[in-house]
Parts: structure tokens; C-alpha cells; sequence
């Protein structure tokens, strides 16, 4: 059976989760995925499965690093600065967890109009382990209409982003603005939105941004500019789309 839309590949998770062999669970969602008769439903399949039945985020951070190891054992590729590997697994690990937002975001679209992509990406990386399985079980559900215990875990879900929404959430288009001017002004290819969170997913790096900001604007247009300088590196170090 073809699938022709996102409910339909959410109904499809459904009754994959609940198979009880995880090897199974792969074996048809890899089958599903090449069922989806549309790039961006093939794309949210794959994404579903690296989130929920692959290991997640840790899962994606190893197959970098065993990509950039590759890297380095080539002849006709730039060796990655071990020195530079932090923004590099900020701007990656960003794009990781806004990818896994929008699986929170199909799973539970009431929560679109209450929290941005960004939000549930900071949260993701706190606690990742307890939403995919909230997400895996409100999958389960699916096959049961009617059912309030969804309206539990998305509240449930929504109670994990606010923990994480930061005090300077006020700011975030402030933020977000910084990013886009930048990359117009200089003329550099990028998606704001992607560094914009790969700021603000930890306050280790959107305190100081902030504050670079406020008293060093020229600071704050170098984080932007190194970040999207790792752009072209972590597209090649994602592969090939499905």
C-alpha cells in the first residue's frame, strides 16, 4: 500500500510501534519509507525512524563522526579541524533535533500554535529518551480511536517544553533576525532558521550570543559566520537525501 500524505504515514508508524521485535520494526518502516509516494513524506518516515527506532540523536552524532573519520582518511578531502568540531556538532546536532521537532509536531499538532520548532529541539536534547517514547506511545494509540490518553501526553509533552523554554525567550526573534541580517548583508548562503537554533538549543551558546548582541554586535556577527561556514560540511556529512 502506497503512502500518499503524513496521516497516512503516521498511521503506518502506528502500527508499526506496536510490532514486537525491533528488527521487524525496522524492516517495515524501511519498507514504508520507500512506499511514501512524496519526497518530504519519505523524508518525515526516515526521520521518524532514526528518532524513534534507531537511537536518535546519539545514533546521527556517531554516524558523523564516523563519516568525518572518513574524511580524514582521504586523499582528496580537507581534513576537519578536531579544534573546530564544536560549532560543527552545534550546527549538525541543531539540525538533528529540529528534524525530530517536527516529528513532535505531526505526532501532536495542537502543539504548533504553542511552541516554536526551536523550543521542542531544546527540549529534545535534555530529555529525548522520555519524549520518543511519549511519541511512541502516543503512535500506539492511533490505532485506537477515541482515546484520551493522547490528550494526556500531549499535555504531558507540552509540560517538557515549558521546563526548557529559556528566560530569554522574548528575544529569540531578536536572535533570529541577527541570524538572517548577517547572512544577507555578507551575502552567504544558509539557513538562518538552522543557525538561529543551533544557537539557541543551550544557553551555553545563546547567553553569549546575546550578550554579544548587546555590547559586541561585530562578535556576534563571527558566531553567525562560523556557523554558517560548517553548512556545506554538515550537508556532506549528512548524505544522500532519501
Amino acid at each position: 500500500m502506497f503512502l500518499r500524505n503524513r496521516d497516512e504515514a503516521l498511521d503506518a508508524l502506528g502500527a508499526i510501534v506496536v510490532l514486537p521485535e525491533r528488527r521487524e520494526q525496522i524492516i517495515r518502516c524501511t519498507v514504508a519509507i520507500m512506499q511514501c509516494l512524496d519526497p518530504e513524506s519519505r523524508r518525515f518516515m526516515a526521520d521518524c525512524q532514526t528518532m524513534l527506532l534507531e537511537g536518535g540523536l546519539d545514533a546521527l552524532k556517531s554516524k558523523r563522526h564516523e563519516a568525518i573519520l572518513e574524511l580524514q582518511e582521504s586523499e582528496v578531502v580537507a581534513v576537519v579541524d578536531p579544534e573546530e568540531d564544536g560549532p560543527l556538532e552545534a550546527l549538525a546536532g541543531a539540525t538533528d533535533a529540529l528534524r525530530f521537532a517536527g516529528v513532535v509536531h505531526a505526532v501532536f499538532p495542537e502543539l504548533r500554535n504553542r511552541f516554536d520548532r526551536w523550543e521542542i529541539a531544546r527540549a529534545l536534547a535534555a530529555q529525548e529518551e522520555i519524549l520518543r517514547e511519549i511519541v511512541i506511545e502516543a503512535l500506539r494509540l492511533r490505532q485506537e480511536s477515541g482515546s484520551g490518553e493522547v490528550d494526556r501526553l500531549r499535555e504531558r509533552t507540552a509540560a517538557i517544553i515549558e521546563t526548557h523554554r529559556p528566560v530569554w525567550s522574548g528575544r529569540a526573534d531578536r536572535m533570529r533576525r541577527a541570524c538572517r541580517d548577517t547572512l544577507r548583508s555578507l551575502e552567504l548562503e544558509g539557513d538562518p532558521e538552522t543557525i538561529f537554533a543551533a544557537i539557541a538549543v543551550t544557553d551555553e551558546r545563546a547567553l553569549p550570543f546575546l550578550e554579544a548582541l548587546d555590547r559586541h554586535p561585530a562578535k556576534a556577527v563571527g558566531i553567525v559566520r562560523k556557523l554558517q561556514e560548517w553548512t556545506a560540511t554538515v550537508r556532506a556529512l549528512e548524505g544522500p537525501q532519501v
